[in-house]
């Protein structure tokens, strides 16, 4: 035997599933695709972006010194290698 509150679920389920059109499905799809990439650099790196990399470098080395010059360079290489995989 069926009680009320079963019959509306019953009822709202039925309803959930006749609503579904082929539009609402492909907004559905839609929307749980991935969004788009993020711009891709077109100029050369900035100084400060470099330096931010460097220092990132750094603290991920547990900020061991005296690897400045090799932590900037490695900076400029990958974000120059970025820059030239996307013009």
């Amino acid at each position: 035997m069926n009680t009320e509150a079963q019959r509306k679920t019953t009822v709202r389920t039925r309803t959930a599933k006749e609503t579904r059109t082929p539009q609402t499905e492909a907004l559905t799809t839609a929307s749980a695709t991935p969004k788009a990439e993020a711009p891709k650099p077109k100029l050369p790196p900035t100084r400060e972006a470099i330096a931010k990399r460097a220092y990132e470098l750094y603290l991920a080395r547990g900020k061991a010194d005296g690897h400045e010059f090799e932590d900037w360079i490695q900076a400029e290489r990958e974000l120059l290698a970025l820059t030239h995989r996307y013009n």
